[in-house]
């Protein structure tokens, strides 16, 4: 930091250049509009850090969406494999009744037959 005849000398040049008047405060000379000036640079430091976090929280949304998204995904194929193991075993069932029900119909035909072939036929009496 420069001090003596050449910080002074420094100082009354600006004084001309800018046309005012510098102020003194706790850190040395400074120009009209420089207290705004510090406020704008907070504010944006204080912008940065809500950034900084708003970054980190979107980055562990992802994460946590990636999870449901793979836990989803199973859900669904695990799902979808028990479906179509159901319908798989309704059709088997359906299968087994119709085969039980034409095994029935045919023992039932084929004592019909044998019952017509053991008997004579006799015309029905009036």
């Amino acid at each position: 930091m420069l001090t003596g005849p050449v910080r002074a000398t420094i100082d009354d040049a600006v004084r001309e250049a800018v046309g005012e008047e510098l102020r003194k405060s706790g850190g040395g000379p400074t120009l009209p509009g420089m207290e705004r000036i510090a406020r704008l640079e907070a504010v944006v430091e204080h912008l940065d850090k809500s950034m900084a976090d708003i970054k980190s929280d979107m980055k562990e949304m992802r994460a946590e969406i990636k999870t449901e998204a793979k836990s989803t995904r199973t859900t669904m194929i695990v799902t979808s494999v028990g479906s179509v193991l159901a319908v798989i075993a309704t059709l088997l069932s359906l299968q087994s009744v119709n085969l039980s029900a034409q095994a029935n119909m045919l023992s039932a035909f084929q004592s019909g037959l044998t019952a017509l072939q053991s008997k004579p036929t006799e015309p029905p009496k009036p």
